[in-house]
């Protein structure tokens, strides 16, 4: 496992929409480790993973699945204010 570079919400690369998982092999498993491995290093939270959540746990996924779609927090905050 290895320690990911860390980013900024500023950087482009988080407008970008992910590609949908096609196929699920050892190298997405080392990816999904060293996500893993990174958080927990910088006591981070958000590895966006397929179960059910609710209250903080719920909000944590959703944060996630934006992502996924290219929106950041800080839209939807905006959005409110």
């Amino acid at each position: 496992m290895a320690i990911r570079n860390l980013t900024n919400w500023s950087d482009p690369i988080f407008r970008k929409q992910s590609r949908a998982v096609e196929k699920f092999d050892e190298r997405l498993w080392v990816l999904l480790d060293d996500m893993r491995e990174t958080l927990e290093k910088v006591n981070g939270y958000g590895c966006a993973i397929t179960i059910n959540g609710s209250d903080f746990l719920a909000a944590t996924f959703c944060h996630e699945i934006d992502h996924l779609n290219g929106i950041l927090f800080t839209d939807k905050a905006v959005e409110v204010i």
